[in-house]
């Protein structure tokens, strides 16, 4: 199966009282047809049951290595894990029809499941992100520089970095994501350039080298968001 390196960094030892609980399950695909899925989707999601669904994005994959075929990644999230257990709610004709096409249209690539540890839900329409995932050899010391860093740099920049925890599905090797979210390409550069040239970058990157990896990244650009509200 191809890989793809999802969203969000995170460890569930060092979590702080600061902290916002997001349990997420992601699945990397291969879509023939981008709008076709798009008004499948919709299509159910104007329905009871899917309005009944938890939070739901639906980003395209701009930017990753060439073993990977994966072009769309879906994703639920929620403050409630029992949210995700939804299969149940796909029982309509909508329904049906969505897995018609994506019977002919859409190849599964990868699954994963996941908790954010550190995630403003208010900033999730932010549109271009990328993902790091890493490796820790050492979650406790990781997760206390992490939080001394974003704390540090969170008002740098107009966007949001994430820290999540990869429960199952994930890569060998990937324990954690790290995410790094702004409103637009651009915006995300330039947010880059100011934390990067920062003090608080400079601790954060000697604390974390000697106990951590990064093993690969994605970037992607958010297509469209339901039930986010």
């Amino acid at each position: 199966m191809k890989k793809l390196f999802f969203t969000l960094a995170l460890v569930a030892t060092f979590l702080t009282a600061n902290a916002q609980n997001v349990y997420w399950s992601c699945y990397a695909m291969k879509v023939d047809d981008p709008e076709g899925f798009v008004k499948a989707f919709d299509a159910f999601m104007a329905t009871e049951s899917g309005k009944s669904l938890p939070g739901v994005g639906l980003s395209q994959i701009q930017f990753n290595n060439t073993t990977n075929d994966a072009t769309h990644q879906l994703c639920f999230f929620s403050p409630n894990p029992d949210d995700l257990q939804m299969l149940s709610k796909f029982n309509n004709v909508e329904a049906a029809l969505l897995q018609m096409f994506a019977k002919e249209n859409v190849e599964m690539e990868q699954s994963i499941l996941g908790n954010s540890l550190v995630f403003d839900v208010s900033k999730v329409d932010l549109t271009f992100t990328v993902s790091y995932a890493i490796d820790v050899e050492d979650p406790i010391a990781y997760g206390k520089a992490f939080m001394e860093f974003h704390k540090a740099v969170s008002k740098m920049f107009d966007g949001d970095i994430q820290l999540h925890e990869a429960i199952a599905g994930q890569n060998s090797g990937d324990t954690h994501y790290m995410n790094a979210s702004a409103k637009s390409m651009g915006d995300w550069f330039k947010g880059k350039e100011k934390i990067f040239s920062s003090k608080a970058f400079q601790t954060f990157a000697t604390k974390v080298r000697p106990i951590s990896n990064i093993t690969n990244s994605v970037g992607w650009t958010q297509v469209k968001l339901w039930n986010a509200n």
